[in-house]
């Protein structure tokens, strides 16, 4: 592995912004602004500990919070060329930061920071992809409370339109060790962005999607084993595929299938023998082109015990509204199927909703997205349990917002085993003509 030059600056934290209070939510604190901010990521493992990390507006920052109640520090800023970075985070300490470097060539290498419980304090930045990788990107990370992870990425980009499409190759580590070499297990490099997703004992799953079907990969990262790709279905027209992990080999897909008559949400849930043979797919929602709506977007999470959530957002088109409502589904720990989808935010609402977050811990679930009508933005949260939906709950506001924000999550929800909710909001300032827009990353904890 090489060790790329990677500088480190503090970063100041600017004061509060106004916003409307909420109960049990204090009032928002900025913690970051740009003009413009290209996305966010962030993760808070079982003790409270929340890692963010911030892209745009100048460089890519990390920031963490040593526990809910504790104030953000300054943060630091990675010097560099730092693209599409993912964060995970587990137990008390772990955590792993991923970005794809673009220097001295676009989509050159996969870098990664480890950081392992009781040590508190970050590895240096270490290449994970081959030097022959031939263009990388899309890297997805998952690490348990011990510090196990499992690191996938695309490579092979270079030879696809844009480098949206490659192989996929994982890599996997034990606690207090560097990531291992890097193995393609889908050398046709025609495959989307992976998933990936790790249980509390190191095993776990990889997903993506590959000529119109959903194919997966097992690993073990205390083993340091990789397994062989599987088709999971079919040929038809499959995407957006995600991936959950629980205890011993249980684990859950979810993905979205085009038919004929129009588009099926399904999700399958692996028992704890380790296959998926004989399991099928279950629907969760199913819409006819007549209904004119679609699943366009979704978000899975689960916690240690296997306990999975399942959100998304129909989306609505030759309509006045481009969303149809929030709607999410949970499985619980051992079973093999979801239960009855409910409503966060009703069909019939009147605002256009982002799909949500969601976040998952100790039997709760915490969810954040945003939703706009022509006035005004509100930035929303909601938790639940097996028995009841605690919210929705509104923590700020802000100007309307054009459509072009939909396509990327503006409210990031995290969770821990206490039951806090730390939610990430990316606020912008009105359009101006000719003027980069300025957003302004807020964060507010609560439950």
């Amino acid at each position: 592995m090489r060790r790329p030059t990677v500088l480190l600056a503090l970063l100041l934290v600017v004061v509060p912004a106004a916003s409307a209070r909420a109960a049990g939510f204090p009032p928002p604190v900025e913690l970051v602004h740009g003009a413009p901010l290209l996305g966010t990521a962030s993760a808070t493992d079982a003790a409270g500990n929340s890692v963010l990390v911030v892209t745009g507006g100048g460089g890519t920052r990390l920031l963490e919070r040593p526990g809910p109640a504790a104030p953000w520090g300054a943060g630091v800023r990675l010097r560099g060329s730092t693209k599409g970075p993912v964060v995970a985070a587990a137990g008390a300490g772990a955590a792993v930061v991923a970005w794809r470097n673009d220097r001295p060539r676009r989509y050159q290498s996969i870098v990664a920071m480890v950081r392992d419980p009781g040590v508190g304090l970050w590895s240096d930045p270490l290449t994970v992809s081959d030097d022959d990788a031939d263009g990388v990107r899309h890297p997805a990370v998952a690490v348990d409370a011990r510090g196990d992870a499992v690191l996938a990425y695309n490579s092979g980009t270079r030879a696809s339109h844009l480098s949206m499409q490659g192989a996929v190759t994982v890599a996997v580590r034990g606690p207090r060790s560097a990531f291992g070499q890097a193995v393609v297990v889908d050398d046709v490099p025609h495959a989307g962005a992976p998933a990936v997703a790790i249980g509390p004992d190191g095993r776990g799953i990889v997903a993506w999607v590959r000529d119109r079907r959903i194919w997966s990969a097992d690993v073990d990262a205390v083993g340091g084993t990789i397994g062989r790709a599987r088709a999971l279905t079919p040929r038809g027209f499959w995407s957006l595929a995600h991936v959950a992990a629980g205890p011993g080999a249980t684990a859950t897909v979810v993905a979205r299938e085009t038919v004929d008559d129009g588009t099926v949400l399904y999700a399958v849930r692996r028992p704890a023998d380790g296959t998926f043979a004989g399991r099928r797919f279950q629907v969760l929602e199913r819409f006819t082109h007549a209904e004119q709506r679609f699943v366009q977007e979704l978000a899975v999470a689960a916690d240690d015990s296997g306990r999975t959530t399942v959100v998304w957002s129909p989306e609505s088109f030759g309509g006045p509204r481009f969303t149809a409502g929030i709607r999410f589904a949970v499985a619980g720990e051992g079973s093999l199927s979801f239960g009855r989808p409910r409503d966060l935010v009703p069909e019939d609402t009147p605002l256009d909703c982002t799909t949500p977050s969601v976040a998952a811990s100790a039997g709760r679930a915490a969810f954040g997205w945003t939703c706009s009508d022509r006035k005004t933005t509100t930035f929303q949260t909601a938790r639940a349990n097996r028995y009841k939906i605690y919210g929705p709950t509104t923590v700020a506001t802000g100007t309307a917002l054009p459509t072009s924000y939909f396509a990327k999550p503006l409210t990031l929800a995290t969770l821990d085993a206490a039951g806090n909710t730390t939610l990430i909001l990316t606020r912008p300032d009105p359009l101006q003509p000719r003027t980069p827009t300025t957003e302004h990353v807020l964060t507010t904890t609560g439950r």
